[in-house]
């Protein structure tokens, strides 16, 4: 380590180092972590999406039975809804990602995925298997059960299709099949080379009572999971409510429950029980070769626990920790390692031990430096010494430095990055249609997301062990409100493009002008924006140069863009920084409940030149839970005004040739009831409402007004986005004005027609599309308008928040004829 860089502080006095803002652990909870380890039962739940685990049953198994608990999600969620914002596709599958790693955080479980890919709502297994590989969908599976090494394995749906969606179907019937297949050694022989085959003790199916599909009985395994830890201070039933609200997304925040709470499990797979799902399970350290003492150690500690002075505890659990790195048992290894780190957990907790590594810089580039600050300090003890600090394990800083009860030790250093991969989720990075490459890529599917893109090891001493921390490089911010923040330091490239909404449709026009803006990640940047060769557009850039931008500094391009032929077409710009080509767009996602997260993109423009016409000016629109439509209609040509409660309520809405209310609208806005009579109003007075989708799940209130004549919304759909749509009244205006609406304008959709469809309807509605998904009835609900007064009332469930953004023609034309649907 080099010594201009290095400065180390023992801080005696002044406390002048910013405190770090952890909750301390109290003793309860040391004694409860060290209960935890007494038991090497554990259990994996399995079914599809984020949300789909039963966190109640979740928290009982973690923390009244102590179980080593995990949930397997087949898929991240990708194909779902938001409620909290536009993010959609893998967007949204990095924040439920994240949602369940912090609702694990909170039950205590452990969070696995495999590579499946959520494609949206499905009817029937068998199209969701048709969706998904299921060779690698069973082979993640299987890699999971081998290693993760469950004793009972549970399943939230059936395989008999109660659980509705076909995700949820499929996953209970892979994992029936992966049940057997991780102990067969016949089976992904290639796993073999790296772990063993698994035998669980036995499968059960959580049954459930969701509203009127009750397929619990009381001859099943019947638990009481509503129990009380004293420990802890709450029941399971409110960690779980605690665990469930972390699904923000999809609106699942509930309140704890308390008292007496039962769940059951009827068997599917292994040996048969009477009151218990672990009966006849060995659940002590007696089944991992060579333990048996430490379950005694274990028991001898938790029998002469010091609650008052923690550090006191130490030679105890060190005596155990050395003896745990003696055990030698291949088939209990993942175990056995995961004991070793929830014991150094405990060692660090009874030390009062604070290892923190922080810079002031959010993101770092490769071949740039990154200032760092440690702080260590042993709160409870005087017993350890600070041996040696490895960043990333490229160098290493040796001190030997005895550390003082309750003084900080400060560090200060400069490092160097150096060929450390971006910060994007790992799996957006891998072809799921493809097999994994390597063991380390079949290794990291049993992460839930990407370990810590930089961090550094820090080397203790405690009463003559040696032990060792990994510790994550946080950047520290300070909030007015929220206090201190620490967030990772994201890896970036050396520059980004901001993102900007990668389909541009070019209405009526051969040219486009657009502005495309980078930013700098590191110092002394200099270099140039260039163009892949396009034959079918030509590209002028304006002054496409930059010289010596500094780390955060912008650079917006003025871009002119000449169609040679007026067809679809991808353009591909890029930065050509010391003969590198950099095509990288940062996204940033941040939400309070999961942190700042990013996704970085390959730059694309997706060109549409779009011949639609358009009469009206004018419009207006009611943001929902959030969509990309304001965007699509600006570059059809519109003039959008985003209106809340208070301009519907005092602006003059007759300037408006529609309102047009976003997805969710009515299901986040409950401002919408009291407004009800001045839209109504206004569509009486010659104006157009269209309200899209809304819900009638138990996100937000839907017991009120939002049409002239009632009608109800039902959680009807059509998934198959290829399904034929039949026109009811093809000479209707819709069809025909301003721009003529034929079945071809339909081809292209994707994921989905349509969903939450409404029926019944008063009989002042017309409909005007049938479709259907394979072997179901005609449904047509998609799309229904009442005259009223002079206007028009429209409600649709056609995914129009889908289609416009991916620059689909057709549904961009019709719902230019919904917004210019005349006026008499």
């Amino acid at each position: 380590m080099k010594k201009s860089f290095l400065f180390i502080f023992f801080v005696y006095s002044f406390n002048f180092i910013q405190a770090q803002n952890i909750m301390p652990v109290p003793a309860s909870e040391v004694f409860f972590n060290l209960q935890k380890m007494q038991n090497t039962g554990s259990v994996l739940y399995i079914a599809a999406h984020p949300d789909d685990e039963n966190t109640r049953l979740l928290s009982y198994l973690s923390n009244d039975r102590k179980y080593r608990t995990a949930y397997l999600s087949l898929t991240r969620g990708d194909g779902g809804q938001n409620v909290i914002g536009k993010e959609l596709g893998p967007l949204l599958g990095i924040i439920r990602t994240n949602e369940l790693i912090q609702a694990r955080k909170r039950d205590g479980g452990e969070q696995f995925f495999s590579r499946a890919f959520d494609f949206g709502y499905s009817k029937t297994p068998d199209e969701t298997i048709a969706f998904w590989d299921k060779e690698q969908v069973l082979a993640d599976m299987v890699w999971t059960i081998r290693n993760f090494k469950p004793d009972v394995i549970i399943c939230r749906f059936p395989t008999t299709g109660e659980g509705g969606h076909g995700h949820h179907t499929a996953s209970a019937l892979l994992a029936m099949e992966a049940y057997d297949l991780a102990a067969d050694a016949n089976a992904y022989k290639e796993q073999l080379k790296y772990t063993q085959t698994w035998q669980a003790k036995r499968m059960f199916w959580n049954t459930f009572n969701f509203g009127s599909v009750n397929t619990t009985s009381e001859d099943q395994i019947k638990l009481n999971v509503g129990t009380y830890n004293a420990l802890l201070g709450k029941s399971c039933g409110e960690i779980a409510a605690e665990s469930r609200t972390m699904h923000k997304s999809q609106g699942f925040g509930t309140a704890g429950q308390r008292g007496n709470n039962y769940e059951y499990f009827k068997l599917l797979k292994g040996t048969a029980v009477q009151q218990d799902i672990f009966e006849d399970v060995d659940t002590s350290w007696n089944k991992i070769k060579n333990a048996a003492g430490i379950q005694q150690q274990i028991q001898s500690l938790q029998t002469n626990f010091n609650w008052l002075a923690l550090d006191e505890n130490l030679p105890a659990l060190l005596k155990i920790y050395q003896d745990l790195q003696t055990i030698n048992d291949p088939a209990q290894a993942n175990l056995v390692n995961y004991k070793i780190n929830s014991l150094k957990n405990i060692i660090k907790q009874c030390m009062g031990l604070h290892i923190g590594v922080t810079s002031k810089e959010k993101s770092v580039a490769n071949k740039d430096n990154l200032a760092l600050k440690y702080e260590v300090v042993a709160r409870n003890s005087n017993a350890a010494t600070l041996n040696k600090i490895s960043f990333m394990g490229q160098r290493d800083s040796v001190f030997n430095a005895p550390m003082t009860y309750n003084l900080p030790v400060i560090i200060t250093d400069t490092v160097s990055i150096k060929n450390v991969p971006n910060s994007n989720p790992y799996w957006l990075d891998l072809d799921v249609h493809q097999p994994l490459k390597s063991f380390t890529e079949k290794q990291n599917m049993l992460l839930p997301a990407n370990k810590p893109s930089l961090f550094s090891k820090i080397y203790l001493t405690v009463l003559g062990t040696a032990i060792d921390f990994i510790i994550p490089i946080e950047t520290q911010t300070i909030d007015p409100t929220k206090g201190e923040l620490l967030n990772p330091v994201f890896v970036l490239p050396e520059a980004v493009f901001v993102r900007v909404k990668n389909t541009q449709i070019v209405n009526n026009a051969n040219s486009l002008k657009m502005q495309l803006t980078m930013v700098a990640q590191k110092n002394n940047l200099t270099g140039a924006l260039n163009f892949e060769p396009n034959k079918n557009v030509t590209i002028n850039i304006e002054n496409p140069a930059f010289e010596n931008l500094k780390k955060g500094e912008e650079k917006t391009f003025t871009i002119n863009i000449n169609f040679k032929n007026k067809v679809a077409t991808d353009v591909f710009p890029y930065l050509e920084i010391n003969g590198q080509r950099i095509a990288a767009t940062l996204v940033n996602i941040d939400y309070d409940h999961i942190g700042p997260q990013i996704h970085i993109e390959k730059t694309v423009l997706n060109l549409k030149p779009f011949s639609i016409t358009r009469k009206a000016k004018k419009i207006a629109y009611i943001v929902g839970a959030g969509d990309d439509v304001p965007e699509v209609l600006n570059q059809l040509g519109y003039e959008v005004s985003i209106i809340d409660e208070q301009q519907i309520k005092s602006s003059d809405l007759s300037q408006y040739a529609a309102i047009i209310c976003g997805i969710r609208a009515y299901n986040v806005h409950e401002y919408l009831q009291n407004t009800y009579p001045v839209l109504m109003n206004y569509i009486k007075n010659g104006g157009n409402l269209i309200v899209q989708y809304n819900t009638n799940s138990r996100v937000g209130p839907l017991d009120m007004n939002i049409g002239p004549y009632p009608f109800k919304i039902t959680r009807n759909r059509v998934t198959d986005e290829t399904a034929t749509v039949n026109f009811l009244n093809k000479n209707h205006v819709v069809f025909n004005e301003p721009n003529t609406i034929t079945q071809k304008d339909f081809d292209g959709w994707v994921q989905e027609r349509g969903i939450y469809f409404a029926e019944p309807l008063d009989s002042n509605y017309q409909t005007f599309l049938s479709m259907a998904d394979p072997g179901e009835e005609a449904q047509t609900g998609s799309l229904i308008i009442a005259k009223y007064g002079k206007g028009n009332f429209v409600y649709t469930g056609l995914v129009f928040f889908r289609q416009l953004p991916k620059g689909i023609e057709g549904a961009c034309k019709l719902f230019t004829n919904l917004i210019e649907l005349p006026n008499n």
